[in-house]
């Protein structure tokens, strides 16, 4: 299934661009062309493996062993923040921004906002297409 094209959660009918604009700004970025825009990142940050999609929350798996030699053994555990991706922003670092702490949709978010995800081991773009 193909990346839907470019949106900005709860943006009004029409706002996107606006919208999109006033992040770029706020994060002191560039607006990226419409077929340069981030949808998802992959990126690690403490030892643990998340994703960052717009319209999405952060999740993210977190990997601890225990044990040594043949008895070692690997845990995994899902972890989660409940800010909502709003923006992401391609240029090194990458920088995330989010709902949290935004008017009132404002979430409580482990993370800043925006905050800086440094260069992602996965990136795709938003499908290029009318919107």
């Amino acid at each position: 299934m193909p990346n839907p094209t470019f949106f900005v959660p709860n943006a009004k009918p029409g706002k996107d661009e606006e919208l999109y604009a006033n992040f770029a700004a706020s994060c002191r970025r560039a607006i990226a062309p419409r077929d340069a825009r981030v949808y998802r990142i992959w990126f690690t940050h403490d030892s643990e493996d998340w994703t960052a999609t717009v319209g999405e929350p952060l999740r993210g798996t977190s990997v601890r062993f225990s044990g040594r030699g043949r008895s070692k053994v690997e845990h995994k555990t899902h972890v989660e923040d409940s800010a909502v991706v709003m923006a992401i922003f391609a240029e090194a670092p990458y920088l995330v921004c989010t709902d949290s702490g935004v008017s009132d949709r404002g979430r409580h978010s482990k993370w800043v906002n925006p905050f800086m995800a440094g260069i992602p081991t996965g990136v795709e773009y938003f499908s290029i297409g009318a919107n």
